[in-house]
């Protein structure tokens, strides 16, 4: 019941409105699904036509919605708060902070993009042995983007993961990772350097679970 108090009362008070998307459907027939935050292994709620279901509270609970706004009626009370979506797979709830969930999936292949930046730039930066960078890449990549890289090296004169040649720990600070709104499998990851560096991904699903398939 704390993690259900945390999410509403952080999103039951907002000072300013959103512009309305450009999508044509209804914002209920959009916001159906199952949402994460990235990085967090399980879903965090589930859309329905009229409830909203925590799994790790194992609780469902009624909901409505007016405009952009909707009020779930919880045990004891009834949270209020702005929604939005971004695209299809993202949806944009705002209160005192914005928190981002995209659809499961998405939210899957971003954490996958996500470990893989950290621990490369992290072994990059620390002076890791080339064996121990390309098992990374090995446990992160598909074979089809793997035979691809030292033409993209002799290309680019770069590591085609960080467009650059070489790492900082403090890269971390300032990585993201998100999503091509309207490109499937598309993601994007930035950090700055210097300057601002953005590189596109595919990723794709494999036998062996989600697997960074481009990159540019």
């Amino acid at each position: 019941m704390r993690g259900i108090l945390i999410i509403a009362l952080a999103l039951i008070y907002s000072c300013a409105a959103w512009a309305q998307s450009s999508e044509t459907r209804p914002l209920k027939s959009r916001i159906k699904g199952i949402w994460a935050i990235v990085g967090d292994e399980n879903a965090t709620f589930v859309i329905k036509d009229s409830t909203i279901f925590y799994p790790d509270q194992n609780g469902t609970y009624k909901y409505s919605l007016k405009g952009d706004s909707i009020k779930i009626k919880y045990e004891g009370f009834v949270g209020r708060f702005l929604i939005r979506m971004r695209g299809n797979d993202t949806l944009v709830t705002k209160g005192d902070e914005e928190t981002v969930y995209f659809r499961f999936d998405n939210a899957e292949k971003l954490a996958i993009v996500k470990e893989f930046y950290t621990q490369y730039i992290t072994g990059v930066a620390n002076g890791a042995e080339q064996k121990k960078l390309e098992a990374l890449q090995r446990k992160y990549c598909t074979a089809k983007l793997l035979n691809k890289i030292p033409k993209l090296i002799e290309q680019t004169d770069a590591d085609p993961f960080l467009k650059a040649q070489d790492s900082d720990i403090g890269f971390l600070k300032t990585l993201t990772v998100g999503r091509e709104p309207k490109k499937e499998d598309q993601y994007i990851t930035s950090y700055m350097a210097d300057h601002k560096i953005v590189i596109h991904l595919i990723v794709v699903m494999t036998s062996n679970g989600y697997k960074i398939d481009g990159v540019w």
